[in-house]
């Protein structure tokens, strides 16, 4: 199981890849000037820190940023919530710590809450995306599969159907190794008919991803599986 496990994150993985870092503090957007500024220098600290393995500094200064905030559930609070949970998936998968999964898990469902009130869909996908990923890494593979699941009805919302082939994929190695090949076929199939249309090449760049090569992964493990159209 512990291998199946180490499969379902590589899988999973794919799917945090558009989300992996955040560079321009766009939703700090809502932040009064001064507020926005010290929120700004603190995250980048932060951010520098985590990247470094300090996990201990960088949370002390993403709670100061959090403790700055005005409105507790705003875009910049859902942000740095955000933050805060991919420091502790990072530091839970790092030390092989439950605690610091659940702890991810606490921040990426507090950031949904506030994503979800103000109704950000793009920033709703995300706290999935950072979701199934960590309940992949605690070995819950039914929230992992809700997680995934719960992000193409915002993807068709947001018009980008083509990006659904993110959830298809990884979703196809779950029940793969779950020993069901047919429905694994069936979604890799899938996953090809999205990555094949017309818009997807230009959808996937915008989140950093490369259709075509995408395409290519899926193709091959169509052959693997010796799936049939």
């Amino acid at each position: 199981m512990k291998v199946q496990y180490k499969i379902l994150i590589v899988a999973a993985a794919l799917i945090a890849v558009r989300f992996a870092v955040v560079t321009d503090y766009k939703d700090l957007k809502d932040t009064p000037d001064q507020i926005f500024q010290q929120t700004q220098e603190l995250l980048k600290t932060a951010d520098d820190l985590a990247d470094k393995k300090d996990f201990q500094k960088a949370q002390d200064t993403y709670t100061k940023a959090l403790e700055l905030q005005r409105d507790k559930e705003n875009s910049a609070s859902a942000l740095i919530l955000r933050k805060m949970g991919s420091m502790y998936l990072e530091k839970g998968k790092k030390e092989k710590a439950k605690l610091d999964l659940i702890r991810a898990e606490s921040m990426f469902q507090k950031a949904l809450g506030i994503d979800a009130k103000i109704d950000d869909k793009n920033q709703m996908i995300q706290d999935y995306s950072k979701l199934a990923l960590t309940y992949a890494s605690l070995g819950n593979e039914v929230k992992f599969r809700d997680y995934l699941v719960a992000q193409i009805p915002l993807n068709t919302a947001l018009g980008q159907t083509s990006l659904n082939f993110t959830v298809y994929v990884p979703l196809a190695a779950l029940y793969t190794l779950q020993g069901d090949k047919v429905t694994g076929c069936k979604l890799l199939l899938s996953a090809r008919t999205e990555l094949t249309k017309p818009e997807a090449v230009a959808v996937a760049k915008q989140y950093g991803l490369d259709a075509r090569k995408e395409l290519i992964d899926a193709e091959r493990q169509i052959k693997e599986l010796k799936c049939t159209s």
